[in-house]
Formats: structure tokens, sequence, C-alpha cells
């Protein structure tokens, strides 16, 4: 395990955890979450957050795009109203502060022919603000939202290029998804956006839409309009799911996927795994599409040439059914693939990944993070509900699982840990991340390297930063200093 040096920016965003991030030519964009505000002489308060960042990966610098406090172009306020949407009246601000959303890299044109080089599109989440509209939808966390923001970027195309932003005027038109929290979205082809489930309270979804651009424009901004897409006729790939109900429990003490609350590994055996959870007993019932969830990941392609888009959706948790506590639901370990025609705007497949039983080994996960590399998906930490012990269990492990979509059933392999045990952080792919640990010896050049920020582990939220080297089969850690 390696160290690279300080970044040179004097700035760097705090700890935080249920935030978002995506890649911009070779940065890392991270908006909102939650994390602890004030100084080492004040009390430091938990609080929503609402400041944009970037890290060049690069250079491993920062550099703060918003800090969330200036009014940005107007937009319209969109709400749930039934089935339909009610554009409400043009407000003036930035996406303000926010938690548990998605967000995705839409657009990334280096000629800038939009009049920007990126866009970023986030849609729904958490936000704490006083509750004074009769139409907003609660959540045990805060008012759940289903609006959607674009930040438009420039630059950073080169040392010299400084990465800029700003929120822009979007117009969202005709029937959206309900509010939502801890749902995934990835990029949907055509400037679009795919979302899939999501939860508000104890209730989750399992619905998908599409959320693309018109090419035309309102008074109020770029107009976008959202489909929901129904669900094929798919081949059914066998797995394994839980799908009998079990008795509700109290969520305990956060712990490691092995270690308790004191952080101490000595003497404590991992959390156990039950034939059903773990994947090892008889088949589910065959299901040809996921299970309503929410904490899961998802990792998108997109095949502009064939005019498809595939989604890759693992694990996450369902909430009990007959638990009105927002903490107990059932930990999922299964995977699926979705395909999209964007053209269309049809799902043409939903088919499962099939996973080799493996008794020792515990897939399942909720509040993870997963990337995707050649064929090989990437599951980082999340959290475990261990029913029978009453108790909650932060994830340990970093996880390969081969994604052969006509092969033999998968095989996980467990990878060397790095970064200390967390959930609710973000995992991203760069391009490119230069590895200056060798001081005067010259620089490493990490390619397709999977990047973690953030997270929380118990009583710690984290502002590290990890890059783990694809050829070196180990992790890295990005110092910085403030």
């Amino acid at each position: 395990m390696f160290a690279l040096p300080a970044a040179l920016a004097s700035e760097q965003p705090s700890g935080r955890y249920s935030h978002c991030a995506a890649m911009y030519q070779n940065h890392m964009i991270i908006y909102g979450g939650r994390g602890f505000t004030g100084g080492s002489s004040q009390k430091r308060t938990l609080t929503t957050l609402s400041d944009t960042w970037a890290l060049d990966l690069d250079r491993l610098t920062w550099s703060l795009l918003d800090d969330g406090s200036e009014p940005s172009e107007a937009r319209s306020d969109t709400k749930v109203v039934g089935s339909s949407v009610d554009q409400g009246t043009k407000l003036a601000a930035t996406a303000g502060n926010r938690f548990s959303h998605a967000c995705v890299m839409a657009e990334q044109s280096p000629s800038g022919t939009n009049g920007y080089e990126g866009a970023m599109l986030v849609f729904g989440g958490l936000v704490s603000r006083p509750v004074d509209d009769a139409q907003a939808t609660t959540d045990v966390a805060g008012i759940c939202e289903n609006d959607v923001w674009k930040l438009a970027l420039h630059g950073g195309s080169s040392a010299d290029d400084v990465v800029t932003s700003r929120w822009v005027a979007i117009d969202v038109v005709g029937t959206a998804p309900s509010p939502r929290r801890d749902h995934t979205a990835v990029a949907g082809g055509k400037s679009g956006m795919l979302v899939f489930g999501g939860c508000i309270g104890s209730a989750a979804h399992d619905d998908v839409w599409l959320l693309r651009p018109l090419g035309t424009a309102t008074d109020r901004g770029e107009a976008y309009a959202w489909t929901e897409l129904a669900r094929p006729e798919a081949v059914v790939r066998m797995g394994r799911q839980l799908t009998e109900p079990e008795p509700p429990v109290v969520a305990a003490a956060v712990n490691d996927g092995g270690a308790r609350a004191s952080g101490s590994d000595e003497g404590v055996s991992p959390p156990p795994t039950t034939p059903a959870e773990s994947g090892s007993g008889e088949p589910a019932p065959p299901l040809n599409f996921p299970a309503a969830r929410c904490g899961h990941s998802a990792v998108g392609s997109v095949d502009a040439a064939a005019g498809r888009v595939r989604m890759l959706i693992f694990g996450g948790r369902e909430p009990l059914p007959f638990s009105a506590r927002d903490d107990s639901w059932r930990t999922l370990a299964d995977g699926w693939f979705l395909e999209l025609d964007v053209a269309a705007q049809l799902l043409v497949d939903a088919s499962r990944l099939e996973m080799a039983d493996q008794p020792q080994l515990l897939l399942n996960r909720s509040d993870h993070a997963a990337v995707a590399v050649d064929n090989d998906l990437y599951l980082f930490g999340g959290l475990y509900t261990d029913r029978d012990e009453d108790t909650i269990y932060i994830m340990k492990d970093f996880l390969r699982v081969p994604l052969e979509y006509e092969g033999p059933p998968a095989v996980a392999e467990r990878l060397d840990w790095g970064p200390a045990w967390r959930f609710d952080h973000t995992m991203v792919l760069a391009p490119r991340v230069r590895d200056r640990s060798g001081g005067g010896e010259g620089e490493r050049l990490l390619v397709d390297a999977p990047v973690v920020f953030g997270g929380g582990g118990g009583m710690d939220i984290f502002s590290d930063i990890w890059v783990f080297d694809m050829a070196a089969k180990e992790w890295i850690e990005v110092s910085t200093r403030a």
C-alpha cells in the first residue's frame, strides 16, 4: 500500500456519505451528501451538503465548482400531482442541499457544440428544508424529491483548462417518477438518463424510467420528458434470490464484515451465511424482472452504433413488507442486466446474472459501490443485515465478479483490501490516474482505475480517496491536505 503525494490545492471537500459522483474529462465530480460542518473550535453538526467539487486525477488537486449558496438560472419546480407533473413556478436556485440522490454524466462534448463540454443530470433524493408545501413528500430523513437538475461543465481538457460549472434551467414535461431516494441511474444514450428502483420510507420501487431531451426549449429552459418503460418478455437466467417472508428485526450497532463496532478484528467471526442468503440453497421461483429495492448499485454501458444501453444492477435492500420501520430490510445478492433500445424507448431484455454457489463468500449487500472494467464487475463495501443477530455489518471486502453474459455461472473473487470499511461511498472508473508515489523516480500511469471517495463507517465520515491499481492488484491512498 502506497500513498500518493498531497494535492496542491488549499481546499478540499469535507467528509461525506450518500453523495453522488461522476467522471468528466478525467475529473471526478462530486455533489451533495451528508457530512459534518464546523471547524475544530466549534461543535460539529451533521448536515445535508449542497457543494460541488472536481478532483483532477492528473494533477491530484481539488477545485470547488459551486458552494451551493448562490442562485443560478431559473428552473421549474417539478412535483408529482397524481400521475401528472405540476411544473410549479420558476425558482432561482442551485440544486441545493441533497443526499441519497443519483447523478450521471449524460453528455461529454469536447467541441463544446452545445455551449459546454459536459452535462451532469441529477435526479431525486432527500433534501433538508422546512415543510412549507402541502404536496411535499416526506421521509423519515427529510423531504423526498423527484426533481431533475442539470449541471453544465466547461473545460478540463488540459492542465491549463480549468473546469467550471453552472446549474442550468430545464423544463421536465409530462408524467414523472414518484419521489424517491437510494435509487440508481446510468447514462441513457442521446444525452438521457436511465433510472431504476429506489425507496420512500418502507416502500420500494421496481420501475424503470428514461429521461430524454426533446431538442426544444420552453420559457423555463431545455425541455426533457420522462417515459416509464414496460417490462419485456425476458429469457430468465437462473439465479438465487430471497422470496420467503421473514420477521422484522431491530437494527443493532453498525459493524464491519468481521469486526465489531470497536473496530477490532480480534476473535470475531465474520457474519454468518445461511444457505438462502448466500445463494447456496434451493433456487427461488424464477423471476423475469428484478424485485423492488433500493441501496443497490448500477453500472451502465452505451453501444451508440447499435442504439442500445445496458444497465447492470446488483444487490440492494428490500424493506420488509410488514415493518413500518425503514431500518428493517432484507439484503439482496442478485444481479440483473436491463437492456434498452434507445430509439424505440423500450426495454428489450431483463436477464439474471447467473452466480455460482459460494457458501463461504457473502454477496448480499446494500449501500455499496460498483464499477465495471472490461468484462468484470467490481463491488466495494456496503452493508449487510443479519436478521438472526439483529445486527448490521459493514462489509469489509472488495470483490470481482466475471460478467460473461452467455458463459458459465460467475464465480466471485475476493481481492486485497485497502481502505477502511465503509458504506454509502462512491466509486468511479477513472480513465487515468497519475501515481507519483515513487517521488523523484518518475510516475506510473494507472489506466481504467477504480477510485473510491468518502462514505460512512459507524461513527466515522470519510473524506479520503483511494485508487486501485489493476495491474499490481493493490490499493493506493491519495493523500490531500487542507
